[in-house]
């Protein structure tokens, strides 16, 4: 009869061991499934941060090309300040030899003579 209970107790302690390694069985696969989950995550941040990336790169192409375009509009206003200096200076000595025409149609006549 001893022999009875204790197989019936070794047998229940078995069945607990069991039971026991089959829930930390359990807790090891859900442990395993969050660093999945967590695996995940850190992709899809890894993910974002070079979407983030990609993004300060197309805006610093674009400032990079605005500050192109106002170098460009720079230069072209100095080329039309510089043409209109020279346009000045064009026109002041046309103005110089329109008023000396005058003397020299008067020397070519009495030159002539």
């Amino acid at each position: 009869m001893l022999s009875c209970c204790v197989d019936r107790c070794y047998n229940v302690w078995v069945d607990d061991i069991e039971l026991w390694v089959d829930d930390i069985a359990l807790r090891v696969d859900d442990i395993e499934l969050w660093l999945d989950d967590i695996e995940l995550w850190v992709d899809d941040i890894a993910l974002r941060v070079d979407d983030i990336e990609l993004l300060v790169d197309d805006i610093v192409l674009w400032v990079d090309d605005i500050v192109l375009r106002v170098d460009a509009i720079e230069m072209l206003v100095d080329d039309i300040v510089l043409l209109t200096d020279i346009i000045v200076l064009l026109y002041g000595r046309v103005g110089k030899l329109s008023s000396c025409l005058p003397m020299l149609s008067k020397i070519k006549s009495e030159n002539a003579e």
